[in-house]
């Protein structure tokens, strides 16, 4: 009877485990608000690059905007100051989209380029339509 006992509670046991395991890793899509805007600042630094900063910056950002998600528009052209580029997206990224940016960011995806995510501030909503 012991022996069932124990069975019974490794077999609970190992059952939330996973359960729990799973909720943790799993990926839901985001509740995002389409009227929803925000402001997207990236860190960018070159190390023998041989174009000019600001396409170095442009390219990085192009490259990572995808992860962002399809639905993300740029409505503000992006403005690059002092070794960052900031730039106004629409719908606001949620917290899967924002690491999904900052990975592709660290990545060191151009050679030559490195970037990081400065900021993510939302602005307020645009109006709807």
């Amino acid at each position: 009877m012991r022996r069932l006992l124990a069975l019974l509670l490794v077999a609970a046991l190992t059952y939330v485990g996973i359960d729990v395991l799973a909720d943790l890793t799993q990926t839901r899509p985001e509740t995002i608000d389409p009227n929803s805007r925000a402001e997207v600042t990236i860190g960018v630094e070159i190390h023998g690059y041989l174009g000019p900063f600001e396409d170095a910056a442009q390219s990085l950002w192009a490259v990572c905007l995808p992860q962002l998600g399809w639905r993300t528009q740029v409505v503000e052209a992006p403005v690059i100051v002092d070794g960052h580029l900031t730039a106004v997206v629409s719908p606001a990224p949620g917290a899967h989209s924002e690491k999904r940016l900052r990975g592709c960011l660290n990545d060191v995806t151009l050679d030559r380029v490195k970037g990081h995510l400065v900021s993510v501030t939302q602005l307020p909503a645009l109006a709807a339509t």
